[in-house]
């Protein structure tokens, strides 16, 4: 299993599935950006963890790359619906998993750990895993308000806790400074 690391930054408002920085650019951590730039293969199928409750995302997916989505989402999906996805997943089924702005809004190690862990057991054999995080500020002082939580730092800061998982075969494609 590999694992593939970006590096985002800025604030994102989503507009027709993308997300946009304050300068214009794409975000490439929400929305339809944080796809474009993962090299997917049509064919396959990616497990999206924490893919939220609409399924634009796997439309897109369908429809621009033909990669098959499913999408698991304790906090907004069903509990049949997540049951369905967990039970492809224990097959070790996903030739790509990815987890776009999830682990940097889950507060606590060792949920975070399950969380990696998650995208570890669903892969095929040198499957790939993206994770993108959302630094916020930058400032490495959560943000909490009325049960909103962001860590306001940057991927570089998770890295131990893929490496945990996935070994040393973590492979960061952009530089983190």
């Amino acid at each position: 299993h590999m694992v593939e690391e970006q590096h985002p930054s800025g604030l994102t408002n989503t507009v027709e599935g993308y997300g946009y920085m304050p300068d214009g650019s794409i975000d490439n951590t929400e929305g339809f950006g944080a796809f474009d730039d993962l090299g997917l293969q049509p064919g396959t199928t990616n497990l999206d963890l924490g893919g939220g409750q609409y399924d634009a995302n796997t439309k897109y997916l369908v429809d621009k790359y033909q990669v098959t989505n499913f999408v698991y989402d304790p906090y907004n999906r069903s509990v049949s619906h997540n049951a369905t996805v967990l039970a492809l997943a224990d097959r070790a089924c996903f030739d790509t998993v990815t987890s776009n702005s999830v682990l940097n809004v889950i507060s606590h190690p060792s949920h975070r750990a399950a969380h990696i862990r998650l995208a570890w057991s669903a892969l095929k054999p040198n499957g790939k895993a993206y994770f993108k995080v959302y630094r916020g500020d930058d400032s490495g002082v959560p943000f909490t308000e009325e049960g909103k939580y962001n860590a306001n730092r940057g991927v570089e800061t998770y890295l131990k806790d893929v490496e945990d998982i996935f070994g040393s075969r973590v492979r960061v494609d952009v530089p983190l400074n």
